[in-house]
């Protein structure tokens, strides 16, 4: 399989724009260190919107690419692949969006990090430690990278329950295979 089969391709740009357009939403009604209970489900709604793209597709896929067939390995590698072009994607938004839209979310989670360490009663000593540990780790760049796996990740995890309820194998005897059998009998 091609990375620019069109198919692949346009379910995953088709899955980066929902992914985008629901960062954006999000980004401008909750703030990234907001835990409510909407947030939270907008967020569930848009990843279960995802999912069925991708079920949707790989679906179109095995159905008019590979003539009703998929084996689990076309469909992991489809959902892979998906995986990736959405991941590179999102990691150029994530990028953007921490290094020039609103560089103040990172200081903003930071921040959030820094009020849940004191709340779980950590000494001031300790909070500065952690902090400067992962101090390398809150850099637009870093942030992106971790969005490209991430997406990878979770793409190929879906990839596995997907290509599992749509592979398909053609019937192992029919007409065809029969006939090429006595053939090769009536050869010997």
């Amino acid at each position: 399989m091609k990375i620019n089969n069109p198919r692949v391709l346009n379910t995953a740009l088709l899955i980066s724009l929902i992914s985008i357009a629901s960062s954006i939403l999000t980004t401008m009604v909750f703030k990234p260190t907001d835990k409510s209970t909407l947030s939270m489900i907008v967020s569930i709604v848009i990843f279960a919107i995802s999912i069925a793209v991708l079920f949707q597709g790989m679906s179109n896929y095995r159905n008019t690419e590979l003539e009703g067939y998929m084996p689990f390995s076309r469909g992991l590698g489809y959902a892979v692949l998906v995986g990736i072009v959405v991941g590179i994607v999102s990691a150029i938004f994530t990028y953007i969006l921490y290094k020039f839209i609103n560089p103040g979310l990172i200081t903003e989670m930071t921040n959030l990090q820094y009020a849940e360490m004191e709340k779980r009663g950590l000494s001031q000593e300790d909070i500065e430690k952690a902090q400067s540990m992962m101090g390398w780790a809150k850099s637009p760049g870093f942030i992106a990278i971790m969005a490209l796996f991430g997406s990878v990740m979770i793409y190929f995890v879906v990839g596995l329950i997907c290509a599992a309820i749509l592979k398909r194998w053609p019937r192992p005897y029919t007409n065809d295979t029969d006939v090429v059998i006595e053939k090769t009998t009536e050869e010997l």
